[in-house]
């Protein structure tokens, strides 16, 4: 006996049914199959996302993981001729300067990474410091053979040079710490980055002749090697960063402009020209200089780029007649800091 035509009707619309269910369940969506992090397109086709909320936090957190503080209390000791912190300044033949040593009390705030190299490095008063003597050894020309007598602890300690030299002269300075009962305390220069219990600086004084004294007004005893430089070089001169002030700075990776002031006279000629370039060191060989020869000027403004933390920055510059006549080669140096912006820490 054949089926009974509702039975086979309801058989093709079971069957119906079951093909339709089975394609749905082909094409929705499987979350057990798309991967963390990904969105689901289609059946065969992912997409990473670029972050989610939780892996910024893990950034964040491994980025500033990488950045620890630490507090250290020291004298901060600052070597230099008075009013300036030029490495290498330049005085006149035959005057008088003032070498002083400053010693500061300063509590560090030293940021370094997890590899031990200091990221930054900020300062501020001491007011309870507990030093109270000191040694202090100045010496010219070779270094000191030790640290000097004990003495009361003075914040600035000056002493006057007459400058009866031509060329330059390195002094060198040494200094030590101690509290109330005798122990030493830790100091540092002020361009160094770790304290130490016994505290070494240099300077090095280039004299030079001001061409508008006569030559036999200078001191005796630089008289012959003035003689002999004005010989070779008829033409002197001077520069100058921003008025002779120490240094400068800003936010690193950001501009500073520099004014740069020269100065020269020749008993040959007129000067006319002038080699001026920037740099990282003093030059002292004139053919050492690359730059190219410019009109004399008396004032000018150079632009550059604030490395991280503390650099030095260099202008050397020689002078020409219109007799042709050279000068030696004069260089001044300003110190540039650029100051990191830290990281911000999320909560």
């Amino acid at each position: 006996m054949p089926p009974h035509p509702k039975v086979i009707e309801i058989k093709r619309i079971m069957a119906y049914l079951l093909i339709i269910f089975m394609l749905s369940a082909c094409m929705a969506p499987d979350s057990q199959a798309t991967p963390t992090g990904a969105t689901r397109l289609s059946p065969s086709l992912t997409v990473p996302l670029t972050s989610t909320p939780r892996e910024d936090a893990l950034a964040t957190k491994s980025a500033t993981s990488e950045i620890r503080q630490e507090s250290v209390k020291t004298i901060q000791v600052i070597f230099r001729f008075r009013d300036s912190v030029q490495i290498s300044p330049e005085v006149e033949a035959g005057s008088t300067i003032v070498l002083e040593m400053r010693a500061e009390p300063v509590i560090q705030s030293i940021v370094r990474r997890d590899d031990g190299t200091i990221y930054s490095v900020s300062t501020q008063p001491w007011p309870d410091a507990p030093v109270r003597q000191m040694r202090l050894c100045l010496s010219q020309d070779v270094p000191c053979s030790g640290p000097g007598e004990m003495r009361p602890f003075e914040t600035r300690y000056a002493t006057e040079v007459k400058v009866d030299w031509l060329g330059p002269r390195r002094f060198n300075q040494t200094t030590e710490f101690f509290d109330a009962n005798g122990a030493p305390l830790t100091s540092e220069r002020n361009d160094a980055s770790e304290p130490h219990l016994l505290t070494e600086s240099t300077l090095l004084i280039s004299s030079v002749l001001n061409p508008a004294i006569p030559l036999e007004k200078l001191p005796a005893p630089i008289l012959t090697a003035a003689a002999a430089t004005r010989s070779a070089f008829p033409l002197t001169g001077s520069v100058l960063i921003e008025g002779g002030r120490c240094c400068a700075g800003g936010i690193a990776g950001s501009q500073v402009n520099l004014k740069v002031e020269f100065q020269a006279a020749s008993s040959g000629g007129k000067v006319v020209e002038m080699k001026a370039q920037p740099g990282s060191a003093c030059i002292k060989d004139p053919t050492q200089l690359k730059a190219g020869w410019e009109p004399f000027q008396v004032i000018k403004t150079y632009s550059t780029s604030l490395a991280i933390n503390w650099a030095g920055w260099y202008i050397n510059v020689q002078y020409r007649d219109d007799q042709g006549n050279l000068s030696p080669v004069y260089c001044d140096d300003i110190s540039l800091e650029g100051s990191p912006s830290l990281p911000v820490q999320k909560p």
